[in-house]
């Protein structure tokens, strides 16, 4: 068994990046991570975002069973949607079993909050409160004076470059308070990697500010490799990949065009400049502060502006509507049955997701199409297309040449430590949901149920 442990996400990395910024020398702590130990592409839940890897990362189960494959709740009429938190999440997260017997921490970790353990807790970004650290008593123990979960005080989004250092190292003052504690494993979530590749993949290694902030997290990961000692396992891992889509797909205009969506506005033409900022958006758009202050300071379209405030996807006319999509996040169509308005009756349902899904075979760009069955935010028919990035926007086409930085399922994993073989063959076949598994075994415990394996293969 490990004696201690620690896993650090570098939100949306992928090796396409992360290879040449080791070759290069901008990071030697996770160069030297990756030659003592073992590597491979860890592929990521379907829909490759945050919500939905990082639950199935706590879990070991995949978004159909655990339901969370956005930050919203889809139920009812769909005007008043709810942040998922810690409550949602209905199975037992490995770190709960863990916090059985060793104690943990755990911070920028989404839906971590409200706590489910007695371990120490620094909420992620898409916290519902102001606390700043759990147990709240830590917070004069430690002197925890501020704890930022957002990059604050940046007038346009491009100005992310010229803020992620100080923001990586305000937070570290605090940080350091934690990870100096008594602990037995130590998760955290950098999300600066995703919000600058959101806006700069993949043309970081041409952008010297870019690399001064994953050299920031290197030195960073440097500082706790030394301070942890080699007798502590170190994992490094992604919630999914990135890549650059060459086209949109506008789901909820082809299910216009195909009479299953009705709306009650004017459809909406695409807004060119605003639609690259909603990549960066879509990560944020949930949090209330976040998106107060997001709507005050940049030049938004009337949609941005609306999904900023997390409004329905404008333009969808719910009531008449018998599909829908509510948000590209989740890649898939809900039918409106009784989990919504009851357009579509329990005896039609079936008939209904045959005809939409015979449809969409026909659509050269779509790869895989699962149907699932009726459950809350489970999505009716769950779509991966190939080279389209899917969004809700009704649109004036079906699909647009245009470029966006967006998600894939290609992520990373690193291991490294006592128990870790060293292998410079890039290990194949790893998923998300191996990852609690393979960390409770490591600590002698079993997880049944799970969707992922332990991973045996990085073992000496």
């Amino acid at each position: 068994m490990v004696k201690k442990m620690i896993v650090l996400g570098l939100d949306g990395m992928t090796f396409k990046l992360l290879d040449p910024l080791v070759e290069q020398g901008y990071l030697p702590n996770i160069a030297q991570l990756m030659n003592k130990g073992v590597t491979g592409v860890l592929r990521s839940t379907l829909p490759p975002n945050t919500a939905a890897a990082w639950t199935t990362f706590q879990l070991g189960v995949n978004p159909n069973r655990h339901g969370i494959f956005d930050f919203m709740r889809y139920r009812g009429n769909l005007e008043s949607l709810n942040v998922v938190d810690s409550g949602d999440i209905k199975y037992k997260t490995f770190y709960e079993t863990l916090n059985s017997k060793y104690k943990c921490v755990l911070i920028n970790l989404p839906l971590s909050e409200p706590p489910k353990i007695k371990g120490t807790v620094m909420p992620s970004f898409i916290s519902k409160t102001n606390a700043k650290i759990y147990p709240k008593s830590l917070e004069k123990k430690l002197d925890i004076k501020e704890f930022e979960v957002f990059i604050p005080h940046f007038k346009r989004v491009t100005n992310i470059l010229n803020e992620a250092i100080k923001f990586l190292d305000k937070r570290k003052k605090e940080i350091d308070k934690v990870f100096d504690m008594d602990w037995d494993f130590y998760f955290e979530l950098f999300s600066i990697t995703d919000w600058v590749q959101h806006l700069y993949f993949p043309t970081i290694l041409k952008n010297k500010k870019a690399i001064k902030i994953y050299q920031r997290v290197d030195e960073i990961i440097g500082e706790y490799m030394k301070k942890a000692g080699e007798d502590t396992t170190i994992l490094i891992m992604s919630d999914h990949g990135f890549k650059k889509y060459k086209n949109i797909f506008y789901l909820n205009r082809w299910l216009k065009q195909e009479g299953y969506l009705q709306s009650k506005e004017k459809s909406l033409d695409d807004y060119r400049s605003d639609i690259k900022l909603l990549n960066f958006l879509s990560k944020h758009k949930f949090t209330k502060e976040v998106s107060k202050f997001l709507f005050k300071v940049l030049p938004l379209a009337p949609e941005v502006r609306l999904r900023a405030e997390s409004k329905l996807s404008p333009g969808i006319d719910v009531e008449n509507s018998r599909a829908f999509c509510p948000n590209g996040e989740v890649s898939g169509i809900f039918i409106n049955d009784k989990r919504f308005t009851s357009l579509v009756k329990d005896t039609d349902r079936k008939k209904i997701i045959s005809e939409i899904t015979a449809k969409l075979k026909q659509l050269p760009y779509i790869k895989n199409i699962t149907v699932n069955e009726p459950k809350d935010n489970v999505p009716d028919i769950l779509l991966e297309v190939d080279d389209y990035k899917i969004y809700e926007n009704i649109s004036s086409r079906v699909t647009e040449e245009l470029p966006i930085n967006y998600h894939d399922r290609n992520g990373i994993f690193i291991a490294c430590g006592p128990r870790i073989k060293n292998s410079a063959i890039r290990l194949e076949n790893l998923n998300i949901a191996d990852l609690a598994p393979t960390i409770l075994h490591m600590f002698g415990f079993r997880l049944s149920n799970s969707d992922g394996r332990i991973l045996k293969e990085i073992f000496k």
